[in-house]
């Protein structure tokens, strides 16, 4: 990044590791190796990697298969994920692509409406 003293491959994975490592941030966790396997420790974001995903059965897998596609190793959301994903306590979530499955950008966008629709209703009668 411009301005900064070091360029990094991918600045928003360098901000989530930051962010997620500061004492006393909401979900922040102390730098340890077993943090860094998975991503389901975060608060920052929520991310599929290849390696960690698996069948219901399997005890080797973090979570549940990918049901949208793979780029270098990460899922990028189908519909199909989108159950999963809304039971997770993560700000964000990586990655969505239209080109890859519109309908789920379109489900994620009309529920997150939806929700905010209810609360505003709930707090305001």
């Amino acid at each position: 990044g411009r301005g900064l003293p070091f360029d990094t491959y991918s600045p928003d994975e360098f901000l989530w590791a930051t962010i997620q490592r500061i004492p006393g941030v909401p979900g922040s966790t102390w730098p340890n190796s077993k943090y860094d396997m998975t991503d389901m420790n975060a608060i920052a974001r929520l991310v599929k990697w290849w390696s960690h995903e698996g069948s219901q059965g399997s005890l080797e897998a973090v979570y549940p298969e990918c049901h949208g596609n793979h780029v270098r190793s990460v899922c990028v959301y189908g519909a199909g994920d989108l159950p999963w994903l809304l039971e997770q306590h993560h700000l964000f979530a990586n990655k969505f692509d239209t080109d890859t499955d519109p309908i789920a950008v379109y489900c994620l966008e009309k529920y997150l409406r939806q929700k905010a629709l209810a609360e505003i209703h709930w707090i305001y009668g």
